[in-house]
């Protein structure tokens, strides 16, 4: 047997913080105002691929139409949007526009060859990112990539990212309604034989006309998993500090034929831009407020002895100042700068320990 004792808490030497936008474990918890350095993580869509603007090629990549980084003035970007509250805003890949790449699946974000590592080299103070269509649309419901896989690979670029750039934000977009697409189009001739021909998301898009029950179930089937991924961009997302993910806003955009390109029937054209910029802008926090609040700690009881000490659990709650929509508070024990910050969801107990 073994004895156990018990350690004294002072619950007054929390170190809390109450932000809007926040980072991660040994940054900076302040985080205020618009960023300066912007970069973009994801696929097709973040690259403007197949959108038909003016100036954009016939098939291929248009940077200036990503609803992210672009310049495109019709699609008034997130980074244009940055732009009028801090005109010195640049993209910090100015060569490539953002550090996305067509065709790529949240695999392309991990590993020292991945996206989020490349992103570091430009020292973004903002990272936007967009990612999981490609794991959704494969060639089969067969081929789409695990649940498991995905979390391992967009834990391993939040990582890199928040390691190497403990300051940055990070903004998580969720993965569009693939089976709004579908449902949009699938009553389109045209669309249904470029799906067909050009083999284009097979995994929800093959047979699209079909009402036969096997091709019902798998359309669900797809729609399952790409709501099962974006859960995931938004468990691991929450667990580091200056991380905010889109609540579900880019999911929900309701995505009509007029905003889908004509090349391939699949990517957004500069309305479709426009109104992804549109909603993640939103989504995002309030960079015109420039104070972080001041958080205040309260306690279900007082202390058991002098000086503020407690010997036994006590309930802790937070409030800030002036918390608005979308604010955040994080906490964690003083002597514990090594350790993750801990979002607060709400009254904890700080309890004896072993």
């Amino acid at each position: 047997m073994h004895q156990l004792h018990r350690r004294v808490l002072r619950v007054a030497a929390l170190a809390i913080c109450s932000l809007t936008a926040t980072t991660a474990a040994q940054a900076s918890p302040a985080k205020v105002g618009p960023p300066t350095r912007v970069t973009a993580l994801g696929d097709s869509i973040t690259r403007g691929y197949n959108s038909q603007g003016s100036g954009c090629p016939f098939t291929g990549d248009c940077p200036a139409n990503s609803w992210a980084t672009g310049t495109n003035a019709g699609v008034n970007s997130y980074l244009a949007r940055v732009k009028v509250l801090n005109s010195a805003a640049v993209q910090s890949n100015p060569v490539r526009g953002n550090d996305a790449v067509t065709g790529a699946r949240v695999a392309g974000l991990a590993g020292p060859t991945g996206q989020a590592q490349t992103a570091v080299a430009g020292n973004p103070d903002l990272v936007l990112i967009e990612i999981g269509a490609n794991d959704v649309c494969t060639s089969s419901e067969a081929a789409m990539t695990s649940v498991a896989s995905f979390q391992t690979s967009f834990t391993d670029a939040m990582n890199r990212l928040t390691t190497n750039l403990p300051d940055a934000r990070i903004m998580v977009s969720s993965i569009p309604n693939i089976f709004n697409l579908w449902n949009v189009l699938h009553t389109n001739a045209t669309a249904r034989g470029t799906w067909s021909l050009f083999g284009i998301c097979q995994s929800m898009l093959a047979n699209s006309n079909s009402t036969a029950a096997a091709d019902v179930t798998r359309r669900a089937n797809v729609q399952v998993r790409n709501q099962a991924f974006n859960g995931v961009l938004q468990s691991v997302c929450a667990q580091y500090i200056h991380c905010r993910y889109d609540g579900g806003a880019a999911y929900g955009i309701n995505f009509l034929a007029s905003d889908v390109g004509t090349l391939d029937y699949f990517h957004p054209n500069t309305n479709g831009q426009a109104k992804a910029a549109a909603v993640a802008w939103t989504a995002g926090p309030d960079y015109t407020d420039l104070t972080a609040p001041t958080t205040t700690i309260s306690r279900d009881r007082p202390a058991d002895g002098s000086s503020d000490w407690y010997r036994n659990p006590v309930i802790v709650s937070l409030t800030a100042n002036d918390a608005t929509a979308g604010s955040e508070f994080f906490y964690k024990l003083d002597g514990a700068a090594d350790l993750p910050w801990t979002k607060y969801t709400g009254p904890f107990s700080i309890s004896t320990e072993a």
